[in-house]
């Protein structure tokens, strides 16, 4: 039986073993060096179209990744623009927004942010840069306030070799800041961020946004008709924890920088906030759908067009 193939150096190997006692004629050789190669013509020639077709798709898909690429790349620009206002503004006292800028240059690239519930949380979800996995933990859907800190002090003690950081509000470390006192009872490095705005400002602006000036209710905190500000920073240095009050942003990175310098405890910072409109308001891109009156339906639209940016 006689079979051809090509070798490594692009020869013709032929195996002439003799068929029924008898060699082979050298037509009959020729013809089948012939029909071998053409077969291994096609074989390449089918491997080619195949590789082809594959670079072909690849290329489509790369331009289409481009095209997606430079169309995020744009809406990123468009939302940067958006929030260049309240992350910039010297205001006060200050704003969320820009005291996630100050933040987010303080810490440390890989470090851990925990948030809470309302709206820190939520502007961190829409406003600070996250650059790792498993870098950034949040109450979730659940909205459980009070989250912040206790999650915070877990985070630590799991991973002691980074550095981690919790932004709460005022609201939510009232509910459960007081497991601070562990944190130094363990000489934990954390770093606790409380913007402190005197209030349940997530809530109080969204009474404003869907009913009205006139409908907001148990929302801002007073004391005698005079607003009323927990005094956050005393209460954290009661519990063993080293603590300071800033009123301007610009002060802000610098204190957070001192905090994650400290590694023999945990530090937390007041950052006093904006508590009024338009200051306060958290940047509209989704909302809680609430029930709105029939006759409250002129508000309802005005609110659901102010969505986005």
């Amino acid at each position: 039986m006689t079979s051809a193939a090509l070798g490594r150096d692009g020869a013709v190997a032929v195996d002439e073993t003799p068929e029924g006692g008898r060699r082979l004629s050298s037509a009959e050789r020729r013809r089948q060096i012939l029909q071998a190669a053409k077969s291994d013509y096609e074989t390449l020639r089918a491997q080619q179209k195949h590789f082809e077709d594959l670079l072909a798709a690849t290329e489509s898909e790369m331009v289409e990744t481009g095209q997606a690429a430079v169309k995020l790349q744009d809406l990123q620009r468009q939302w940067e623009e958006h929030l260049a206002p309240m992350r910039t503004t010297d205001h006060l006292p200050m704003t969320n927004s820009r005291a996630l800028v100050e933040l987010r240059k303080a810490m440390p690239r890989d470090a851990i942010l925990v948030t809470d519930s309302s709206n820190p949380a939520n502007q961190a979800f829409n406003e600070f840069p996250i650059y790792g996995p498993k870098t950034n933990i949040v109450a979730g859907g659940m909205s459980g306030i009070g989250f912040g800190v206790p999650a915070a002090i877990g985070a630590q003690l799991g991973e002691p070799g980074k550095q981690v950081v919790a932004l709460v509000g005022d609201g939510s470390f009232l509910q459960t800041g007081t497991e601070l006192a562990l944190a130094a009872m363990l000489d934990l490095p954390l770093v606790v961020v409380v913007l402190n705005n005197g209030g349940w400002e997530a809530i109080k602006d969204l009474q404003i946004n869907l009913f009205g000036e006139d409908r907001k209710v148990s929302t801002d905190w007073q004391r005698g008709g005079e607003p009323y500000f927990a005094q956050i920073a005393d209460l954290a240095r009661s519990l063993g924890c080293e603590a300071e009050r800033v009123e301007d942003p610009t002060e802000l990175g610098a204190a957070v920088k001192r905090a994650v310098e400290n590694q023999s405890g945990p530090v937390l910072i007041e950052a006093m906030s904006s508590r009024e409109l338009p200051w306060s308001e958290m940047h509209p891109t989704g909302w809680w759908d609430i029930t709105v009156p029939a006759y409250l339906s002129n508000t309802r639209e005005e609110y659901v067009e102010k969505r986005g940016f």
